[in-house]
């Protein structure tokens, strides 16, 4: 099979970005090996996969060189989907009105950022699809704590930054988040533990034990131990790289490799996790620690509940509107998934909302009520300020789902690329 990345008459070619070691390991050598200045960088397909695990990683090693070895990558027929994923320059907090939020890259330095991107794609991902129960929990607690460390660990003086990015694979239910810093990697980081590293590798497997940190003042140490767990319950995948080792968990077994990276004092960490979406978590199980249980609280639900505890969705406040398909897909996702967290009722408000179209009925209330049935759907849900005509919508959507009992064709968005 060709490589992904290779150099040819005096140019970088670079063909898809899927193969986290292959197209990571060829980048790095061929980049150290350049003499000029200039690294011109050519991609030849109009339409190529990347994936996060690769797309960020080398988006971060470019800003690496760039920054501490005065290099400057010229890019050369950049496909548009990763003009859009921000291959060229990484989205930031300060891109007002940006979204989507995910398959793309995001850069952050501060708490506030990370904060307001993880906050982001969790609200982003309660529409994109059906989820297990506590799996967007689970996506929340591990963006923070991977994320936390970047911010904490992986530079001892000056400014830090980092790149996170994820992607939704509906076609094998599978979300994949990558996040990449070229600070001085989890060697150098712990290289003042009591358990001292001897080498990378020790590094990475003292690095997921519960308690490993080199100050506890900056934290307790369980977020790369918690994330290892969570990801063997789920059984998903892993890869914590740094100075050159990788863990990899999959299939829930462990195992360890080598990669290429950048220089001794910048070992550089990436953290590259996937997570079978459908299958529920048992998150409070998994972070409980002795007698200490672990309590999940959803923030972006309480922010959702009124003084009743019910959970109140402003349609007109809705993303992506209600004229739509998609609209109504994106919104019908997003009240199952919260109703596997909360017992009470989700009471869609209409306010200032003149009309929606047949299709958002439809793909909203016609095929909840033909897959619940009428009962449950009134147990759970309740519409207000509904004007005449959108009752009528909603009326002759639910009566069409209910008299055809058209169940077994949902909508489906566009497909997205394999894992």
């Amino acid at each position: 099979m060709a490589d992904n990345i290779s150099l040819k008459n005096g140019n970088i070619i670079i063909s898809g970005l899927t193969k986290p070691v292959e197209d990571i390991n060829s980048f790095i050598h061929i980049v150290q090996q350049w003499d000029d200045t200039e690294i011109p960088l050519f991609f030849i397909q109009d339409n190529p996969t990347y994936y996060p695990n690769v797309t960020v990683p080398i988006y971060g090693l470019m800003r690496y060189y760039e920054d501490k070895k005065r290099k400057k990558f010229i890019l050369h027929n950049v496909p548009e989907v990763l003009n859009q994923c921000g291959f060229e320059n990484a989205f930031r907090i300060s891109n007002q009105g940006i979204s989507p939020y995910m398959s793309r890259i995001w850069q952050f330095e501060d708490t506030d950022q990370v904060f307001h991107l993880v906050s982001k794609f969790k609200e982003e991902l309660y529409g994109l699809d059906e989820f297990g129960a506590d799996v967007l929990n689970t996506i929340e607690w591990c963006l923070y704590e991977v994320m936390d460390n970047v911010l904490n660990h992986s530079n001892l003086n000056g400014r830090t930054k980092g790149w996170v990015m994820g992607q939704i694979h509906r076609s094998t239910k599978r979300l994949a988040f990558c996040i990449f810093d070229y600070g001085i990697g989890i060697y150098n980081s712990l290289i003042n533990h009591p358990s001292a590293p001897a080498t990378p590798k020790d590094a990475l497997t003292l690095a997921i034990k519960q308690g490993a940190t080199r100050d506890k003042s900056l934290g307790q140490g369980n977020g790369l131990w918690g994330l290892n767990q969570l990801i063997w319950e789920n059984n998903g995948q892993l890869r914590l790289v740094s100075h050159g080792a990788i863990y990899q968990l999959k299939d829930q077994q462990s195992e360890f490799f080598q990669q290429a990276y950048p220089d001794q004092a910048h070992g550089s960490t990436c953290v590259d996790f996937q997570i079978s979406y459908q299958q529920p978590i048992r998150m409070a199980e998994v972070l409980s620690i002795g007698d200490n249980p672990y309590y999940i609280v959803n923030d972006y639900l309480e922010n959702l509940e009124d003084e009743r505890g019910r959970i109140v969705i402003a349609i007109a406040l809705e993303p992506g509107g209600y004229g739509t398909r998609p609209s109504g897909y994106r919104l019908r996702n997003k009240i199952i998934n919260l109703l596997k967290e909360h017992r009470g009722k989700v009471i869609l408000d209409f306010t200032n909302v003149s009309i929606i179209s047949s299709s958002y009925a439809d793909e909203l209330i016609g095929k909840l009520v033909a897959e619940w049935g009428i009962v449950h759907f009134a147990n759970r849900i309740e519409m207000i300020s509904v004007n005449p005509v959108i009752h009528g919508l909603l009326t002759k959507a639910v009566a069409e789902r209910l008299a055809e009992r058209i169940t077994d064709y949902p909508f489906v968005p566009d497909t997205d690329p394999e894992l």
